[in-house]
Formats: C-alpha cells, structure tokens, sequence
C-alpha cells in the first residue's frame, strides 16, 4: 500500500514537471503543488477533491483579480493585510475543507506575489490554470494507477488475513496437542490490515451497504493475538497423554481452520459467506465432559482447556463475520457498532473457563 501511493504521487509529480515545462507555464511549481495538494487515494476522491478545489480556486480568482485591481500599486495595504489574511486562510482548509483552502491560497499568493513585483487581475488567471492543469494530472495519474485505492484493497488484505489465521489455527492446536509447526506469518497481515482500514476510512463510501470491515479487522487481530499468547503460554512440549482427545482437538482446528478459509474465499470473491459455520464447527467439537477427570499436571490440563476454549472462541467469531457481511452497519461505511470495540484486544487470554 504504501509502494503504490509512493508510486503513485511520484509519477503525479514527475508528470506534472514535464507539462508545466513543455507549456511553459508561468509559476508553474503551483502546477505541483495542485498536483501535490489534491491527488488522493482512490479516482473517485481524486475526482471528488479536484471539483471542490477548482470551485474554491475560481472564488478566490475572483476575490484576488478584485483586490489587485482594486489596491492597484499600494502595496502597502497588502502589508498590512496580509497576516490576518494568512491566519484566516490556513484555517479555513482544516475546518472547511479543500475548496476553502484552495480560495484562501490564491488570496494569499496574488497579496505575496503583488509586493514583490507589479501585479495586475492576470495573476489570479495565472493561478486558476496552474490549479487546474495540477488538479487534472492528479485526478488523471490517480485514476491510471491503482485506482480504487483502499477501497478495492481492503477485501484482499482481509481474505489474507483470515486465511493467514486459518493456518495459525492449526499450527497453534498442533503445539498445544505436542506436535510443534511453525507459526503462521500473520502479524504483518493484520498490520497491513490496520493501514488498508484507515486509508479505507478517508475514502469516500462507496453506493450501498458495505460489510463491517470493524468487526473483520478485529477477527483478524485475535487470530493473531491468542495465537501468539497460546503458544507463549504453553511451549513446545511432549504430546498429549490422551491420544483421543489430541485427535479430537486436530481434527476440530482443521474444522474451523477449513471455516475460515472458505469465508476468506468468499470475501475476496464478494459471494455471501457460508452459513451457519460456527454452529457446524460447535457440533463437531467434544463435549466439557470429555476432559473432567483428567489426570496429569495443571499445565497438561490447561493446553487442552485452553485449546478447546481458543476453538469456541474462533466459532463465534465465525459468526461475527458472517453478520458483518448479512446485516452492513449503519452510517459511514465499514464505521463498527458501538460494543464491536472491546473486541479488538490482542494479548487478552482467551476466556477458558466461560466455555
């Protein structure tokens, strides 16, 4: 994600140096610094920034061409003006948005440029053209590469991340039952997974509903949480005593993990999920009566209690993405419900003794 931005704002910039030179265009760093300001990461927000600014650049022309006109040769009250000018202008853009930055600048550049050298209403020309030749190389760079930007992203990271989850499923049951296997490499996943969310949220929403890409992302993070805690908890150690129920435990991870694989092929495919796989992996599992008695160590004891209740957590969270994607939240899209927020907690042991 972050090559294909870097890629994508530095051919923006190298594109919009070689038109500001080949038509020679008056102060045409403004052309990069359009380019620069309003290239976004998707084309719809690019096309969407780039109406705004030229609509807030057309109403500062004709505020500045005023003004130039108006004052004339008295520099002195571009002096004097020109602080206050400056405050209001740079926070017009935060609080405002594009377009008001775009008008506060060309007021701002038309009073800088007017003390330095004799200035006339073609200044304000000068930089509605450069705005407006940047603003097209951007919005055509931003639609030629990569140009559904987090939007088009996020699906992918997210069936990574649940298919990533699904071989640290089954690696981690392996360790617990005494067959060690390397861990699975999800971590940067789920990390890439945060950054495609966040740019995903400064996008603007797509039509329609969109799934609760919240609740995904949460999955996603215990998965490689809990696994990580479960395998630092309970250390590669000798097998199982109880062979029946090692056997049960592997074949109930293959089970959820074969879950999870499906639901990751479904999200990048944008089919429905599978119904109901929580349910079916749960009807699979052994019962709490299959381990009352055991006798050995705590610590035996306690990878077999804590796999099974790793095991029920992943059902339920098989579930929860399956209601992510039948019942899309409301308001801003992918935005979570409020109680979707303390799940996201990675390195919180997984609740054994409720299951």
């Amino acid at each position: 994600m972050y090559l294909q931005n870097a890629v994508r704002l530095a051919l923006g910039l190298a594109v919009a140096r070689v038109v500001a030179g080949s038509l020679d265009l008056a102060h045409g760093f403004w052309v990069l610094l359009a380019t620069l300001s309003l290239m976004r990461t998707s084309a719809v927000a690019g096309r969407s920034a780039m109406l705004r600014a030229f609509a807030g650049t057309v109403a500062g022309a004709i505020v500045a061409g005023a003004m130039l006109t108006l004052v004339g040769p008295h520099t002195w009250v571009y002096v004097w003006a020109l602080p206050p000018i400056m405050v209001v202008a740079f926070a017009a853009g935060p609080l405002l948005g594009v377009a008001a930055a775009q008008a506060g600048f060309t007021v701002v550049v038309a009073m800088l440029f007017a003390q330095l050298a004799p200035a006339d209403w073609r200044l304000a020309e000068v930089r509605l053209e450069d705005v407006l030749v940047g603003g097209l190389v951007g919005a055509v760079i931003g639609a030629a590469v990569w140009p559904r930007g987090g939007g088009g992203e996020i699906r992918r990271v997210a069936a990574a991340g649940l298919r990533a989850g699904a071989a640290e499923i089954e690696s981690t049951i392996a360790q617990l039952v005494g067959d060690p296997a390397p861990p699975a490499d999800m971590h940067q996943l789920a990390m890439m997974f945060d950054h495609t969310y966040a740019q995903f949220r400064t996008e603007p929403a797509p039509p329609g509903p969109d799934p609760d890409w919240y609740a995904v992302l949460g999955v996603v993070h215990r998965l490689d949480g809990y696994g990580t805690l479960l395998r630092d908890r309970h250390p590669p150690a000798a097998q199982l005593p109880w062979p029946e129920i090692a056997a049960a435990l592997r074949a109930a991870a293959a089970d959820v993990a074969t879950a999870y694989r499906d639901a990751a092929d479904a999200i990048a495919a944008g089919r429905p999920l599978p119904a109901d796989a929580g349910n079916r992996c749960r009807s699979r599992f052994r019962t709490g009566d299959d381990v009352h008695g055991l006798q050995s160590t705590p610590s035996v004891v306690g990878r077999v209690l804590d796999g099974w209740g790793w095991l029920n957590g992943l059902a339920d969270d098989l579930e929860l993405l399956e209601r992510a994607f039948a019942a899309p939240a409301a308001g801003p899209a992918g935005k979570a419900p409020a109680d979707h927020g303390a799940d996201v907690v990675p390195g919180d042991p997984p609740a054994t003794s409720a299951r």
